[in-house]
């Protein structure tokens, strides 16, 4: 019984899937939802300043543009902070669709 209970165990550790750890500087925006669970995968974060990480990674809005473009990255996951001012990130979203991105998350995250 132990024995299954281990492999089983070990199974979910391998099976899981480890998302970065999120910058400290981002308060993303909360919103109640039917799932609260963090992102999954390549996130941009971008903080109350307007600087933007890139998987953990600081990056610049042309550095954001060649990288999208050269890649032909087709979805992005954005995580805003709160108080970013929203029209920048809408020119930021529509940046990102003139390079070939068509589909934008924006993330949010459950309120405690």
């Amino acid at each position: 019984m132990v024995n299954i209970v281990f492999l089983i165990l070990v199974f979910f550790i391998f099976a899981g899937t480890l998302a970065p750890a999120l910058d400290q500087r981002v308060q993303p925006a909360e919103l109640v939802s039917e799932e609260d669970r963090p992102p999954e995968g390549e996130l941009l974060q971008i903080t109350r300043a307007g600087a933007m990480i890139w998987n953990g990674q600081p990056i610049s809005e042309n550095e954001l543009s060649r990288m999208v473009t050269r890649q032909g990255r087709i979805h992005m996951k954005i995580l805003a902070d709160r108080r970013f001012d929203a029209s920048a990130l809408v020119k930021l979203v529509n940046n990102l669709r003139s390079n070939g991105v068509r589909q934008v998350r924006i993330i949010t995250l459950r309120e405690n």
